[in-house]
């Protein structure tokens, strides 16, 4: 899991997106994404490689409004 911090996320087109890794002190590298689903900018991502080939899963925490009778 990379969280929030270490990498910068924006798309390119609708089917594109670049994952910049790392810090401006200590950059690593950019990745390019085929995106498949409507997204929104994750809070962490997630890398596996499953039969020789790479994925990136995003992750997004939402708030939880619950209703309680008062």
């Amino acid at each position: 899991m990379i969280t929030r911090e270490l990498f910068s996320f924006y798309s390119v087109d609708r089917q594109t997106a670049m994952i910049n890794l790392g810090t401006k002190k200590h950059p690593i590298g950019t990745i390019k994404v085929n995106v498949h689903l409507d997204y929104e900018v994750p809070d962490s991502i997630y890398f596996s490689v499953h039969g020789g080939k790479w994925y990136v899963s995003f992750s997004n925490e939402k708030d939880v409004v619950v209703a309680t009778r008062g």
